[in-house]
């Protein structure tokens, strides 16, 4: 808890609103309610380090995907009266992880000035 009371009085002393958090531990119930009070002046995006290992895409529990042929689509769209468009689709452009997004975040905030 002292080590965030420290960030958020550099924060305040900087002028500073607004910062990304990354942590090992949990926060405890007294260091998250210290944050909700700090709103809206200060706005600390909390993570835990573990969060930011994992790439959701590798996973070992993604199931491997496949494209169905129109043969293999007729069983599942009979059997669960669906349409072709509740199918599941492709998206080739949504390939981020956890680590790139809180990179893209922390390089927007470093350019903006009132950071």
């Amino acid at each position: 808890m002292k080590h965030i009371k420290k960030y958020v009085e550099m924060m305040m002393h900087e002028n500073v609103s607004r910062a990304v958090l990354v942590l090992q531990q949990n926060l405890t119930p007294f260091a998250k309610s210290f944050l909700i009070e700090l709103e809206p002046k200060i706005h600390l995006e909390v993570f835990q380090e573990a969060e930011l290992l994992i790439n959701i895409k590798e996973h070992v529990l993604v199931p491997e995907h496949q494209v169905l042929t129109h043969e293999d689509k007729k069983t599942p769209l009979e059997q669960y009266t669906l349409k072709e468009t509740q199918f599941s689709c492709q998206m080739i452009w949504a390939t981020i992880s956890m680590v790139d997004a809180e990179k893209k975040l922390l390089a927007h905030a470093l350019q903006d000035p009132e950071n």
